[in-house]
């Protein structure tokens, strides 16, 4: 497959800009194909070598742009879990991820910027007014762009706030104001927070309340969460449940589920769904019970402790571990993609981007 692209790169490459209209004759014979094998066929091919084949023609640029194109791509490329020594401090500390793009801190300066490391798309950031503390990177279908949240507390204050920015747009963070995080810093507000889709949820164990905040209209809305979900909330986490908000907690060799099944009419499942974990009983390396994160199309994802990775197979049984080197953390996992934000060329150099 790498052999057929340095083929078809090799025959247009060399072609005036205006003149690369895919009427090379390696080139045309390819696209004797149908579309839609051409872009599955294209779909599967690294990102490094996509980004030469942009150059091909005015047509393949087209597809490879095309973020239907991104998303097939971004499904099928390999997941990378990206550790690090424990006590090791990089250069750049990773707050948030997504579609492959990294939220980064600068240990030294202070300074946050957005990167893409398989494009080499890279953004530096507006200072935020606080220091990130819960972060969450959220892309919106609606206008094909990318939003940066954060919830924070003051230091030296029991205040807390959130502030939004948009990727690429927004010059400075705009300030949101969600009265049920002004207490954020005080004590026994513990609380843990995730996003689905378009909207980011912050879970607030104290009072049995769920702060979401639909990144889209910038809005937010408050789920009551009925005490008798659960008889103890010690280690209550939300998690996806097929793109549904879900509560789980897990008690000895089972997970214990609730599933909100209507968002807007704010309705909890009737039955709590419990699922056997006895698998666990087969990996004495595992010491304490694994963190559930999501759930979908039949998969079970935890962190284990030791922050080895598990995947569990409700139907088939099928268990598959990614272990992690002791002495070692997986900083971030992600997916090599080709987006990059508002579409900025990554072979192009402006004031706010930059190539490496």
């Amino acid at each position: 497959m790498e052999k057929l692209g340095e083929e078809l790169v090799a025959s247009g490459e060399n072609a005036p800009e205006d003149e690369k209209s895919c009427s090379d004759p390696e080139t045309e014979s390819f696209l004797f194909l149908p579309p839609e094998t051409v872009f599955e066929i294209i779909s599967r091919l690294p990102v490094k070598s996509l980004l030469v084949f942009k150059t091909v023609c005015k047509l393949w640029c087209s597809m490879i742009e095309d973020r239907k194109f991104v998303e097939v791509h971004m499904k099928r490329s390999n997941t990378i879990y990206v550790c690090k020594e424990k006590g090791d401090t990089k250069e750049f500390e990773c707050l948030a991820v997504k579609d492959g793009l990294l939220v980064e801190k600068h240990r030294i300066t202070k300074k946050y910027r957005i990167q893409n490391p398989a494009t080499k798309y890279k953004l530096d950031l507006p200072d935020p007014h606080h220091n990130l503390k819960y972060t969450k990177l959220v892309y919106l279908p609606s206008t094909d762009t990318y939003k940066l949240i954060n919830v924070y507390g003051k230091k030296g204050s029991r205040l807390g706030g959130c502030e939004v920015l948009s990727i690429g747009t927004d010059m400075a963070w705009r300030t949101l104001d969600i009265p049920s995080f002004y207490d954020l810093n005080r004590r026994r507000m513990k609380g843990s927070y995730g996003s689905i889709d378009d909207r980011f949820y912050y879970m607030r164990f104290s009072s049995h309340q769920i702060v979401c905040l639909e990144m889209d209209s910038e809005s937010f809305k408050i789920l009551k969460v009925p005490q008798a979900l659960f008889q103890s909330w010690d280690s209550v986490v939300p998690i996806s449940w097929d793109k549904k908000l879900s509560l789980a907690k897990v008690l000895g060799l089972e997970l214990h589920v609730w599933v909100l099944e209507d968002y807007k009419k704010q309705t909890w499942g009737e039955r709590k769904r419990i699922i056997s974990l006895s698998f666990l009983s087969n990996y004495p390396n595992i010491t304490e019970k694994p963190k559930p994160r999501t759930f979908s199309k039949g998969r079970l994802q935890f962190r284990s402790h030791e922050d080895h990775r598990i995947a569990y197979y409700v139907e088939s049984g099928k268990v598959h571990i990614k272990y992690v080197p002791e002495g070692e953390k997986i900083d971030y996992i992600m997916h090599h993609t080709l987006v990059n934000p508002l579409g900025v060329e990554t072979n192009r150099t402006n004031k706010n981007a930059g190539v490496v």
